[in-house]
């Protein structure tokens, strides 16, 4: 979710790519390897490889295309069967690759990488007041929040009962305003999930894919 003009900000970036400065987790994780590599193992696999100590999330990344080609992917991702890493040093999915691939690229002087604090995660407490608080009247053009937000792991159905689950329903309230009998059918759309839930039909959250979870 967009809070403010996120992009513009970011057009100041002179680097190939640009992810979020969060850290891939919050800086008090010591296991910085947690869905993405096993570092340990990954040493071993290119001793010459130098963890710059952060990861970051890759749900959001600023690219220059044409930098990544398929045969950077070829000795880590196996396109001809699961289309799963090859090494067991990184996580199922992609972010550890990826992650493994910018930074080491970025080691070697084949790309250049920077990070912006443009990301927060929206399963974290947000502040509700003082000069960073987001407030619903400050969700237009000139927004001095310039920043997405990002949930992750499994969510609910139910915007009620998502953390910062307010500025959702926000989005959901200005979506339906622009549909014809909009707000009708939010209303009737939310009496049938509730029925579904209730009633066993349909579960009450999104679940995590299993291909991204952590071996763990």
């Amino acid at each position: 979710m967009f809070v403010g003009p996120v992009l513009d900000a970011l057009e100041a970036a002179d680097a190939d790519f640009v992810v979020e400065s969060w850290g891939g987790r919050p800086a008090d994780w010591t296991d910085a390897s947690y869905g993405y590599f096993d570092l340990e193992a990954l040493e071993r696999l290119d001793p010459a490889f130098a963890f710059p100590g952060y990861t970051f999330n890759a749900g959001h990344v600023v690219a220059t295309t044409g930098m990544l080609r398929l045969e950077d992917y070829m000795p880590l991702i196996d396109f001809d069967g699961t289309g799963r890493p090859r090494h067991d040093c990184f996580e199922p999915g992609d972010q550890g690759v990826l992650n493994y691939l910018l930074l080491k690229k970025a080691q070697a002087g084949e790309l250049t990488l920077d990070r912006a604090p443009f990301m927060v995660w929206g399963q974290h407490r947000l502040p509700w007041r003082g000069p960073h608080a987001i407030r619903l009247g400050h969700l237009t053009d000139e927004s001095p929040h310039r920043y997405l937000i990002h949930w992750s792991t499994a969510k609910s159905k139910f915007f009620l009962r998502m953390p910062n689950g307010r500025l959702l329903r926000h989005f959901e309230r200005y979506y339906y305003s622009r549909v014809p009998h909009g707000q009708w059918r939010r209303g009737w759309r939310g009496v049938g999930l509730t029925w579904r839930v209730l009633t066993g039909r349909e579960p009450e959250r999104v679940r995590w894919n299993p291909g991204q979870t952590s071996r763990r």
